[in-house]
């Protein structure tokens, strides 16, 4: 019999689809902030999507990449990158690096009487048509102004008095009015044709398809079947937007559900890896091992101790807060 720890595996964790389901903020006040540090393991973001736009500061590490079916991409240390609503994105993040992000709805911008230009900026940036995104390095006009206005805008948008809210709105107006300023975002989208529109919308159902049945069989011919092209062409457009072969990324999948779930409970390791579709233990190890540079059991402690070390640290930092009045302490 399947255990009810056994059944959050399988059908909690597997459940998630490609639309990222997390609630960003509140439903009055919807932006949030995120941050990514100092982990000493390889990272790597799952292709998703969501109608929030999101700016990313790519502050320590190298790189990589991937928008809307675009080429990967690489970029080192210091980077801001603002991407649209509803495009299909993945970043992969390296060992000790740094990134942060700040991802809200644009409604929570609207005024309420109608610029035709705000409009047309929004409706573009929502769209995930306008030819984004752009990444502005500290060599680039704006930076610093982006830069301090981000600064801003990550290390106050979690507080809740009015006049607070009112100026984290007004910044991100301002961040996104100089990126227009300096060329960055465009009015002018990006005209898709109907079979690459298709595409992309076939490829986000079959990625849907693929977070919710991993643990499962699953060949490459499977996967270009419900694309209904052939596995040669499959091959080289999986591989383009999401920068991985389709069996890696199916592997990398089933090791990163493996991994959250050694972490977050404490059934046998083997028992996992069968729940996450490996049917040799010995395979998995390897991988396992491979992907985190140690084993399971080691990871597992590892983790544990970690999220304890970072529980406590953030008891302290709000035990060190600042009084009201004074300049809050910003996301690191």
């Amino acid at each position: 019999m399947v255990s009810k720890e056994q059944n959050m595996l399988v059908d909690g964790n597997t459940r998630k689809v490609l639309k990222e389901q997390l609630r960003h903020g509140t439903s009055v006040y919807p932006i949030a902030a995120y941050c990514w540090q100092n982990s000493p393991y390889n990272h790597r973001v799952a292709l998703h999507w969501h109608p929030e736009v999101e700016i990313v500061r790519f502050v320590k590490g190298s790189f990589t990449y991937a928008v809307s079916g675009q080429e990967p991409k690489s970029l080192d240390d210091d980077a801001i990158m603002v991407i649209p609503g509803n495009v299909l994105h993945t970043i992969t993040l390296p060992p000790q690096s740094i990134e942060t992000a700040v991802v809200f709805d644009l409604n929570m911008l609207n005024f309420e009487h109608y610029d035709e230009l705000q409009s047309d900026i929004f409706a573009a940036l929502s769209s995930g048509n306008m030819p984004l995104p752009p990444v502005i390095f500290p060599d680039d006009p704006g930076f610093a102004e982006a830069a301090a206005l981000y600064d801003y805008i990550i290390s106050r948008c979690r507080e809740t008095d009015a006049p607070s809210r009112l100026m984290v709105k007004a910044k991100i107006l301002e961040f996104l009015a100089l990126l227009y300023s300096h060329g960055y975002i465009s009015r002018k989208e990006v005209v898709l044709s109907v079979n690459e529109r298709n595409r992309q919308d076939k490829l986000k159902e079959l990625l849907t398809y693929i977070d919710a049945h991993y643990a499962g069989p699953m060949t490459v011919a499977d996967a270009a079947a419900r694309l209904n092209v052939s596995i040669q062409y499959f091959c080289r457009y999986f591989k383009k937007v999401t920068s991985m072969c389709f069996t890696d990324y199916l592997n990398d999948l089933r090791l990163r559900r493996a991994a959250q779930a050694i972490v977050e409970t404490d059934l046998p390791i083997g028992n996992i890896a069968t729940y996450h579709g490996f049917d040799n233990s010995g395979y998995f190890f390897k991988n396992f091992k491979e992907k985190y540079g140690t084993t399971p059991l080691k990871y597992r402690k590892s983790m544990r101790k970690q999220e304890q070390e970072r529980s406590e640290a953030a008891k302290k930092t709000l035990k060190d807060l600042p009084p009201a009045g004074m300049e809050p302490v910003p996301l690191s």
